[in-house]
């Protein structure tokens, strides 16, 4: 248990299993704000007392988080891997009337049609991900489609949202085949089969993490990435990159919710130098998201004056915080941050032993984030 005079967050992230890659930089990433934050001072006249709990799935996720609440007297929740697991606490956070900053799920139904006070997301939603990604596939001249993603929320939440903005910007757009691969699935070779019986021009890959390096190394083997373009929406994460090293095919196409080498600034070149030299890798996009989070979380703490909740709430609401990836606002009517998208083409580099994005594309966040009106036409939809 945390002394009183510490301000307690409790970081709930997958620090096993496949989606680890994800979790465990997710925690650097938070626990290099924390230290930073503990180094000049804390915040209310103390330590910034970061927890982890390893979380696997729905269930697990919300029992960590009620012993954090129960046991602990955490002051906040922040992380949450999965979008499934998301939807599952963040009624913990409403429940108990604390924060939760979501830093890697994106599901939008947690900031539309499960919107309440205390949800906070520093991390790229899914609108955001996918409004991209249909202007990227709508500039290439391809046709037919397949999807392949993984079967549970974040999957069908993400295709949802890109197949209908991608259907207003090409209309003659057909999808010849979808595939839902369930997560950890260790065969690929049905569906990699399922593909080439098809014959899409473009592929459009939602896999992610340790998923998404087994399926490439798979594909690979049968010539799949000669045969048709790719699309990986979050195939721009180095942990991805670095862990596939020389078995990333060049030239596929790849998004980044947010890419070390971007923006070119002092700010974000300091972030990656001291991630670095802290954790000996290049800063993730689970890690950089998190980072923010907490940064956010000791920033309304130090504005409110106090650990409660609702005052933590008032803070929060239309803060803007200058970040590596630059300025980012948490939007009062969803507390959603107000991210771009980076996309590129993978090109081997001399500097690095992986593949990194070239001919970089980017969004601003105020190009590809859901409107106001959007957002609440959908949060009264679903009251």
């Amino acid at each position: 248990m945390a002394s009183p005079e510490a301000t307690l967050i409790g970081a709930l992230f997958p620090l096993s299993g496949r989606a680890a890659q994800l979790g465990r930089t997710g925690y650097q990433g938070a626990r290099l704000a924390a230290e930073e934050i503990n180094e000049a001072g804390g915040v209310l006249g103390g330590p910034l007392d970061l927890q982890v709990a390893d979380t696997r799935g729905p269930l697990g996720t919300v029992a960590e988080a009620r012993r954090f609440l129960e046991q602990g007297s955490a002051t906040t929740l922040l992380g949450v891997g999965s979008s499934a697991a998301l939807l599952a606490v963040t009624d913990v956070a409403r429940e108990s009337r604390k924060v939760l900053m979501a830093t890697i799920a994106s599901t939008d139904r947690a900031t539309t049609e499960k919107f309440h006070p205390y949800i906070f997301r520093s991390g790229v939603s899914n609108s955001q991900e996918s409004r991209s990604a249909a202007r990227v596939a709508a500039a290439l001249p391809h046709r037919r489609w397949y999807v392949i993603a993984p079967d549970y929320e974040y999957g069908y939440n993400a295709w949802t949202i890109l197949r209908e903005h991608l259907g207003r910007l090409r209309p003659d757009i057909e999808v010849v085949g979808e595939a839902w691969p369930e997560s950890l699935e260790h065969d690929y070779g049905a569906y990699i089969e399922a593909i080439l019986r098809a014959r899409p021009d473009a592929v459009y890959n939602l896999l992610y993490g340790g998923d998404l390096v087994a399926f490439t190394r798979q594909a690979r083997a049968t010539g799949l990435y000669e045969r048709f373009t790719f699309l990986n929406a979050t195939g721009g994460d180095v942990g991805v990159l670095e862990e596939l090293g020389g078995d990333m095919p060049e030239g596929v196409l790849c998004g980044a919710r947010y890419y070390f080498q971007y923006p070119d600034t002092e700010t974000n070149r300091r972030f990656v130098e001291r991630y670095r030299a802290r954790f000996g890798s290049w800063p993730t996009p689970w890690a950089e998201m998190s980072y923010n989070g907490v940064r956010f979380v000791a920033a309304g703490l130090t504005q409110a004056g106090t650990r409660a909740g609702d005052a933590l709430v008032r803070a929060l609401e239309g803060m803007t915080l200058d970040l590596p990836r630059g300025p980012v606002t948490l939007r009062k009517e969803d507390h959603q941050a107000i991210l771009g998208m980076v996309w590129g083409r993978t090109r081997r580099h001399h500097d690095f032993p992986f593949a990194v994005l070239a001919d970089l594309q980017v969004f601003p966040g105020t190009e590809i984030t859901p409107t106001v009106e959007e957002v609440v036409a959908a949060q009264q939809q679903a009251a």
